[in-house]
Formats: structure tokens, C-alpha cells, sequence
């Protein structure tokens, strides 16, 4: 059957190039956007990391005995990095200071990497934030500071942590010889392409420390779109494969419109061959065989349509942010550039079912007029099809949209409503998006 379906397509060259045009604008106009929406989350999530630090999930008060308990069920819980602090005393002049130490990757966990110097490594010697120097005259790496009564060596600058300068709390970092006690922060970071939640979940239930956990909301806010505090209702925004609200709804009412496009286009391609279904009708083959045949038609022309459509709506946004991105335009990052696999199956999903559909309501019409009148074209959906079709124009896609208008006003009002309360409903998810990460 999709052999006759490919000779079909041949021999009404025309028409199906029609229809395969509008399938490729419609996959591209779907991949671009939700190529923008992918790549947006990615540059969210990273500007993220870098003010909150690059971890998921961390416990206070734990025991470095603890800590390594829990580097030896890191592989089994899929943790890739695990790091630590060790809080110490807290000074007060000239200003509230607790001293922590730490190991080299927990500065950059927490988003404080080094600046300038080295951190501190042995009894007297510390860090500060950039931030925190100014309670100090603003001394320079290799000077002396006396915090609370005690002297030490500055020997290295670091970033300011953002999270830790918004609440006022200030940190130095110093050797672990300068810290006594067993409280320990431990820092944990999951496999992201996993549920980080989950894994966090199953970890925490065998680690036995849930009520001492504490996460980076900031950051897993943009990996699990609607995460509450509670860690309830984590998916309550993540309707298909991680996909927000906005996005789906957008992909929904895109796919809804190409396909009522799709439909029209493809409906006057079926009304020029409308004699010969009828006449296979008549010779005794059933309407499952003649749907199968359309259906074929548009599954083929979806199939030779949709990897173009997909890769043009990928280079297109990629050359968007490659561009803007090389002149400085912060809001472009090329090098977080996401193609969302996920969403481009989404797509192929969607145009699938509604070609589907449109073979269902091309079946329907044919099962509503007798065959005689099939054969004949006396339906009342021939005058679509007439001479005036070759003979006064060779732009089909505009004769189509003015055919249509003309004769099915019923339909284009409920169109219009459609597309009204998509739009409406994108908006609405939007909104609700914005909420979700402002709170």
C-alpha cells in the first residue's frame, strides 16, 4: 500500500508538494521553539550554579566517619561529586566571622572559587570572599589580619558566594588545624541526567540522615520544574519528559493549527483524485484499504519531511544564538546551546497522530457520499476542485485559504476560537511558569 501511496504522491506532484511544504514549516516552526525553550532552561540552570554553587543536596551536623560512609555508596547512588566543610568557632571582630574549612572542590561547590593566592594549607593562613575584605581595610594576599584574637596570613582571595553575601553570613577559610569539633557540612552532586530527587530519596533512606538534608533550590529548581520545599508536587509542571507548561502548550496549539492547515491542503489534494476512489470504491475496495492509501500518502510525506524540518529549526536557532552570542549578547550563550531529544520525538509523536486524524475526517467525507456521486463529483465538496482551479491560478495554497474562508465560514469561526484559547492558555502557562520561579 505505500507503494501505490508513493506513485500517488509522484503523480500529483503539485499537491503533495503542498502538503510536504506545510509539514516542513510546521516541524521547524515546533523544533525551533522548543530549541529556545531547551536552551533557555540550560543558560537558567547555569547562571544558577554559578550563584548557588554546583550541588544538589548537602547534610549538616554529620561526622567525617559519616562522610565517608557516604563516598562508599556514592556509586551505587549515582553521585558524582561529594565534598564537605568543617564549621569551627565564630569570631567577632571586626566583624561576626566563623572560620570552616574545607577541601579545594567544595570552593567551587559552593560557588566560591579562587581567585587569586592559594588556599590555605597550613595552622594560621586563611581565605576570604572579595566581600568580606572590606571588614578588614582590604588587605592583599600575603598580609596580615587578626580575627578575633587570634593573627593569621592572608593567603588567598575568593569569589563571593552569593547565597552567603544576600543573608550577610560571613566565612574564613582556613586549615583544617585551625578548627576543632565533628560538624561537618557534607556536599552531595547526583548524575543530572537521572531524577536527582530520586536518587537523593533512595540515598537519603539508606544514609539515615533525612532530617539533617538541605538542597540548593535555585538549582534544582531548574532541573525539576515545579519542586516544592516539601519535595512534593515535583512534577506538577513537568507534564511530558520534562517539558513546562508553557512549551507544551505552545507544541499543542502549533501542531493543532499545521494540522488544520494541513487538513485543508490535503483535503483539495484528495477532491482532485476524488472520481478514482470512487471508481475503486466501486470496484469493490473498502474505505479501511483507501484510508490506509491516504494515510501512507501523508506518513510518507511526513517521514521525507520531518528530519529536514527538525535539523532547519535546529541550525536556525543554533545560527540565532552562535550570532548574538560571538557580539556579547549575554542573553545568548552559544555554548549552552540544548537540542531537546525528548521534545523532537514529542514532535513526531504529535504530527503522527494528527495525520492520523486528518485520515479519519477525510474517511468520514468519503463515507458520507454514495459512491455514484464519488465517482461523478457532484458532492458538494467538488466546487473546491473545479476548472477555476487550473485555469485562474497556479498559487494553490492562496486559492485554498480563499475557498475555504468562503465556504466554511462555521468552520473558520471555531478556528479562530481555537487558536483564542491557545493562545490564552500559552499565556496562562507562561504566567505560571514566571510564578514558579519568582517564589
Amino acid at each position: 500500500m505505500l507503494k501505490l501511496s508513493a506513485k500517488h504522491i509522484l503523480f500529483y506532484r503539485k499537491q503533495s508538494l503542498y502538503v510536504f511544504l506545510s509539514l516542513l514549516l510546521t516541524t521547524v516552526i515546533l523544533t525551533a521553539i522548543q530549541t529556545i525553550f531547551a536552551t533557555d532552561r540550560k543558560i537558567d540552570l547555569e547562571t544558577n550554579r554559578a550563584i548557588y554553587g554546583d550541588y544538589h543536596y548537602s547534610y549538616h551536623g554529620v561526622s567525617m566517619s559519616e562522610i565517608a560512609r557516604a563516598g562508599e555508596m556514592a556509586e551505587a547512588y549515582h553521585i558524582e561529586e561529594l565534598s564537605w566543610w568543617r564549621m569551627g568557632e565564630t569570631c567577632e571582630t571586626p566583624t561576626v566571622l566563623m572560620l570552616v574549612s574545607a577541601d579545594a572542590r567544595c570552593q567551587e561547590m559552593t560557588a566560591s572559587g579562587l581567585i587569586q593566592g592559594r588556599y590555605p594549607r597550613e595552622s594560621g593562613e586563611i581565605a576570604l570572599e572579595e566581600w568580606v575584605l572590606t571588614y578588614f581595610d582590604n588587605p592583599a594576599v600575603g598580609d596580615a589580619l587578626t580575627v578575633g584574637n587570634r593573627a593569621f596570613t592572608l593567603t588567598g582571595i575568593l569569589e563571593d558566594r552569593m547565597s552567603s553575601k544576600n543573608q550577610g553570613i560571613k566565612m574564613g577559610f582556613v586549615s583544617d588545624a585551625d578548627v576543632s569539633g565533628d560538624n561537618y557540612q557534607l556536599f552531595l552532586k547526583f548524575d543530572e541526567t537521572r531524577d536527582v530527587t530520586r536518587e537523593c530519596e533512595a540515598f537519603s533512606e539508606a544514609f539515615g540522615m533525612e532530617e539533617a538534608l538541605r538542597w540548593n533550590y535555585n538549582l534544582l529548581e531548574k532541573l525539576n520544574y515545579g519542586y516544592t520545599e516539601t519535595g512534593e508536587g515535583r512534577r506538577f509542571v513537568e507534564w511530558i519528559a520534562g517539558s513546562g507548561i508553557a512549551n507544551m502548550l505552545g507544541s499543542i496549539v502549533i501542531t493543532l493549527f499545521a494540522m488544520i492547515i494541513v487538513y485543508s491542503v490535503f483535503r483539495i489534494s484528495v477532491q482532485q483524485r476524488i472520481r478514482e476512489y470512487g471508481k475503486l470504491l466501486a470496484f469493490g475496495l473498502d474505505l479501511g484499504k483507501i484510508g490506509l492509501l491516504l494515510g501512507g500518502e501523508l506518513f510518507l510525506l511526513l517521514a521525507a519531511a520531518f528530519p529536514f524540518g527538525a535539523a532547519l529549526g535546529v541550525l536556525l536557532v543554533k545560527g540565532v544564538y552562535f550570532y548574538y552570542g560571538s557580539r556579547g549578547t549575554m542573553a545568548f550563550s552559544p555554548e549552552y546551546f540544548q537540542v531537546n531529544g525528548a521534545d523532537i520525538l514529542r514532535n513526531a509523536g504529535l504530527l503522527l497522530a494528527g495525520i492520523l486524524v486528518i485520515t479519519a475526517l477525510v474517511l468520514a467525507q468519503l463515507r458520507r457520499m454514495p459512491v455514484i456521486e464519488i465517482i461523478k463529483g457532484t458532492g458538494k465538496e467538488s466546487a473546491v476542485t473545479d476548472k477555476r482551479w487550473s485555469k485562474r491560478t497556479d498559487a494553490m495554497m492562496l486559492f485554498v485559504m480563499f475557498q475555504y474562508l468562503r465556504s466554511r465560514k462555521g468552520r473558520v469561526l471555531v478556528m479562530t476560537g481555537m487558536l483564542a484559547l491557545g493562545g490564552a492558555a500559552f499565556l496562562t502557562g507562561s504566567y505560571i511558569e514566571g510564578q514558579i520561579a519568582r517564589n
